[in-house]
């Protein structure tokens, strides 16, 4: 039975892939796609990080396995709460191994914080605050051991922050220094045990590609020829060591080791459509603020509180912050904050729908559900949910008159699930095609309506596609044949079937089998299904952890 390495890496574009490994960019990729496979991978329906990680590794759809957003709403609330790996409803592939005795490492994998317990070791991802937190590894003595040996840990590259500042080179080389650190602590721990399934994944690619690709498109609005003769193209950079540190790894695993690469969503021009919705749903009337007098008020109230906690913070001492944070009232205090700066300014009582900004689909007010709501369930509530589709729909680009969407659709259409209720009552796929730069005109109820967005995302120039990376290689893999119609969840049902374990019967992915030389053993096909396994729940975060969170969701876009 062969053992299996999985080399996640976010973002990564089978087009660039494609396109480098066959002009000689990208010398691994090309021999590996020459004699094993590849292809597209379909991402989950929004394409975004939160939803497809949590999806690669449970083989299950957002609404089976509960997450939607990095910024998660509190149900039966307007509150927010950030995501923890408790959040995931369903057993991940290293929990399902693990229970069948599997040996195990998972390393960096995003929404894995706070971490587990594994029949094995792991790195929890970019969420993680620091190895000092509890939850950054497993077993818990793992992250003393690595302060030791390597110091620092590079959850998360600071790329914002030089870019803003105009430091191109210290953005690129932060980014890529994390990649390369991140590889070589994966390669000690490797070393250290045998494992049946090894997975790292690898993040900084998403974010160079969300800050430097207008240097990798020359059709970008944003792109600048003398940007690229100084700096070259950071995105290509990126996909070269990414290449040098999958050859590192051929070298290291043994023949019996199979190894697929696979990518979360793809990579394109940043549409900048969700900037502008939360505008759209105010000019048309749908979502109604409270008088500017009230807001002013609450305004300053909030900066009250906001300085009253600034004080707090810093005049308290550290372990007695750690005691107040870690009780449930400190926790939902840090949370309910952060929401209302969100939401203060709404008035619920007139509001039918609204978004929270850094998603890009809007929820119905509802009476019942949203603790304010005013529509009503049922037909008032598909009317309102029609009305919405048809305004998102039309909607333009007044600069080029092209269509903001390519597409919107009811979520029931597209996710199926126990928690269908963590996402929003209407999806959007923004057009992939164009980069916003005028306001957007609509027409509602006969009316025109023009809008300018309502946040700014500086630096940030590339977006997500739904289509990543998929590449196997190795012992039984086929040689040179594409792959088509793979979807991120089908790499967990096929990692089981290589390992020999069934496949749960609420497993919404399926083994590929279309890659390899000889179909799996029917044997294996008629493995009894198992049941939904569920996780137990585990410590969210600290208001300090809270706080650098934040600021890597900010430094990604998400907020």
């Amino acid at each position: 039975m062969p053992r299996v390495l999985l080399i996640g890496v976010d973002g990564l574009s089978p087009d660039l892939v494609r396109e480098w490994a066959e002009a000689g960019y990208l010398p691994h990729l090309r021999e590996m796609l020459a004699e094993g496979v590849g292809g597209p991978l379909r991402s989950t329906p929004e394409f975004s990080s939160p939803q497809a990680w949590p999806s690669l590794m449970t083989g299950t759809n957002p609404a089976k396995h509960g997450i939607f957003s990095f910024l998660q709403r509190v149900p039966g609330s307007y509150d927010v709460a950030h995501v923890t790996s408790n959040d995931i409803q369903v057993a991940t592939i290293f929990a399902m191994l693990s229970k069948a005795g599997a040996r195990v490492a998972c390393l960096n994998m995003p929404c894995t914080y706070p971490m587990g317990p594994l029949n094995g070791l792991g790195v929890a991802g970019w969420l993680c605050p620091s190895l000092r937190h509890r939850g950054a590894t497993w077993p818990p003595k793992l992250a003393d051991e690595l302060r030791r040996r390597f110091g620092s840990y590079p959850f998360h590259a600071e790329v914002k922050r030089h870019v803003l500042r105009g430091r191109y080179q210290l953005a690129i080389e932060a980014a890529l220094a994390g990649l390369r650190k991140k590889s070589e602590i994966g390669k000690y721990l490797y070393r250290q045990g045998s494992w049946d399934l090894f997975a790292i994944a690898f993040v900084e690619t998403d974010a160079i590609q969300h800050y430097f690709w207008h240097l990798c498109d020359p059709g970008h609005p944003d792109y600048d020829a003398e940007l690229v003769n100084r700096w070259g193209n950071p995105v290509l950079q990126a996909y070269q060591l990414i290449d040098d540190v999958i050859g590192q790894w051929q070298e290291l695993v043994g023949d019996d080791t199979v190894i697929i690469i696979a990518s979360d969503h793809g990579a394109g021009i940043y549409n900048r459509g969700r900037t502008y919705l939360p505008n759209l749903l105010r000019e048309v009337g749908l979502t109604v603020d409270r008088p500017a007098a009230f807001r002013q008020l609450r305004a300053i109230g909030g900066a009250g509180r906001q300085k009253l906690g600034e004080v707090l913070h810093h005049l308290l001492p550290k372990r007695l912050k750690m005691r107040l944070y870690n009780t449930r009232f400190g926790r939902r205090a840090v949370e309910s904050f952060f929401s209302r700066q969100l939401t203060d300014a709404i008035d619920w009582q007139r509001t039918r729908a609204y978004c929270y900004y850094w998603e890009t689909a809007p929820w119905v007010n509802v009476r019942g559900r949203e603790p304010e709501g005013i529509v009503a369930a049922g037909k008032e509530y598909e009317d309102m949910r029609a009305q919405l589709i048809d305004l998102i729909s039309l909607a333009e680009d007044a600069a080029t008159g092209q269509p903001a969407a390519d597409r919107v659709y009811l979520r029931e259409e597209l996710y199926n699930g126990p928690y269908l209720e963590v996402i929003p009552d209407v999806g959007i796929w923004w057009n992939q095609q164009i980069t916003l730069e005028g306001p957007l005109v609509a027409n509602f109820g006969g009316r025109r309506v023009e809008v300018k967005p309502a946040i700014a995302v500086p630096g940030i120039t590339g977006g997500h596609a739904p289509e990543g990376t998929l590449v196997m290689w190795g012992p039984s893999v086929g040689s040179g044949a594409p792959v088509t119609g793979a979807r991120i969840e089908d790499i967990t049902a096929t990692i089981l079937r290589l390992l020999g374990q069934p496949v749960p019967h609420d497993m919404d992915g399926v083994p590929l089998e279309c890659c390899f030389e000889s179909n799996f053993a029917k044997a294996e096909r008629a493995a009894a299904a198992q049941g939904a396994n569920t996780v137990p729940p585990a410590s969210p975060y600290t208001a300090e952890e809270e706080e650098i969170i934040i600021e890597r969701l900010r430094n990604l876009g998400y907020m």
